[in-house]
C-alpha cells in the first residue's frame, strides 16, 4: 500500500475538504482526488462521502482515520527526529494576522528566515477572521475575546486603544475638553468588527472603573488600521486606535484618562497531531517576538 496516499487521506480529513489539503501539501485538488480514489480501491471500501456542497467521513472511513492517525503521528515523529539530524527545516508556514501586524510581523519574519532560510512565510494581513482548517492557514494572531472553537490558543499580549489625532487637526478645530465634546468632533470610523471596541459608530471607553460611551460620526469609515492612521496623521479626524509603538508615533493623545478595556491578544492554531517541524518552530519564534513588543505605550 501507498503511505503517501493514506497521508493524503488523513490530510483531507484533518482539513476538512481537498482544497485546502491540496494546499498543504503544495499538490493539486486532482492529485488529491485520484490519491483517494486509489486508496478506496486498494482497501476496497469508500472512506468519504463526497458532495457538491459537503464532505463527510462513512463509518468506515471514521474508523479508518481513527486508527491511523495515531500511527501516522508517530511515522511524522520519528522521520522528523531523523531527517532533523542532517537536514535543515524547510517549507511553507502560512499565518493570518490583523492588520495591525503589518507594523511588527515583517521584522519578526525576517529575523525567523535570517535563521531558518529554507522556511517560507506566507502573511496575509486582514480584519477578516479567516478560517485556519477551510482556508488552510497553520497559524493566526487575533485580537479580541475567542469565541469557542476547536482552536489552540495562547494570550501573548494586551491591547489598549485610545483617542489621538494630529496637530494639524486639533490646530482647526480645537482640543476637547471632554468626552461628550468628542461627538461634536470629525471622527474616522473603523469597522473592525472582530478587533476592537472602538469598531463602528459607537466608541467605548473606561475612566477608570467608569464606563463611558459616545457617538460618533465623521467624513471617513475605513476597514484597515493603517489606512485610519493615515487618515489621522493628515488632519481628517480623532481616532481611537491602539496605542502601539509606531503607530501612534506623531499623535497627540486626547483625554488620555479614556482608554478602551484591555483586549487580549492571542496566537492560534488548528488542533492537529501532526505539526512539521518548521510550524512549531515560527510558532515559538512568533509567540517569543510578540511578547517582547510593547503593547501599550
Amino acid at each position: 500500500m501507498d503511505l503517501n496516499r493514506v497521508k493524503i487521506f488523513a490530510s483531507v480529513v484533518e482539513r476538512a475538504g481537498f482544497t485546502s489539503a491540496a494546499r498543504s501539501l503544495g499538490i493539486s485538488k486532482s492529485a488529491v482526488s485520484r490519491a483517494l480514489q486509489d486508496l478506496e480501491s486498494d482497501i476496497g471500501v469508500r472512506l468519504l462521502q463526497r458532495t457538491t456542497r459537503k464532505l463527510s467521513l462513512t463509518s468506515a472511513g471514521r474508523a479508518y482515520f481513527d486508527r491511523i492517525r495515531g500511527a501516522l503521528g508517530h511515522l511524522e515523529e520519528a522521520n522528523g527526529i531523523v531527517s532533523g539530524m542532517n537536514r535543515e527545516p524547510a517549507g511553507l508556514v502560512r499565518l493570518a494576522a490583523p492588520d495591525l501586524g503589518g507594523m511588527l510581523l515583517p521584522r519578526i519574519v525576517g529575523e525567523f528566515v535570517a535563521r531558518y532560510p529554507r522556511i517560507r512565510i506566507e502573511l496575509s494581513l486582514s480584519a477578516r477572521l479567516v478560517d485556519l482548517v477551510e482556508e488552510g492557514f497553520d497559524l493566526a494572531v487575533r485580537s479580541g475575546r475567542l469565541g469557542s472553537s476547536s482552536l489552540i490558543a495562547r494570550r501573548i499580549a494586551t491591547q489598549v486603544s485610545g483617542l489621538c489625532a494630529s496637530d494639524r487637526y486639533l490646530r482647526r478645530r480645537g482640543c476637547p475638553e471632554s468626552l461628550s465634546e468628542v461627538a461634536e468632533h470629525d471622527c474616522i470610523l473603523i469597522r473592525r468588527p472582530h478587533a476592537s471596541e472602538g469598531s463602528g459608530g459607537v466608541w467605548n471607553l473606561r475612566n477608570g472603573l467608569r464606563r463611558e460611551s459616545v457617538k460618533i460620526s465623521g467624513p471617513l469609515i475605513v476597514d484597515d488600521l493603517v489606512a485610519a492612521c493615515e487618515a489621522i496623521r493628515l488632519g481628517l479626524g480623532i481616532g481611537f486606535i491602539p496605542r502601539f509603538p509606531g503607530l501612534t508615533d506623531g499623535l497627540v493623545r486626547i483625554l488620555p484618562q479614556y482608554a478602551s478595556p484591555p483586549i487580549p491578544v492571542s496566537v492560534v492554531w488548528p488542533s492537529r497531531r501532526m505539526e512539521p517541524t518548521r510550524v512549531v518552530l515560527f510558532r515559538d519564534f512568533l509567540m517569543a517576538g510578540l511578547r517582547r513588543e510593547r503593547w501599550d505605550r
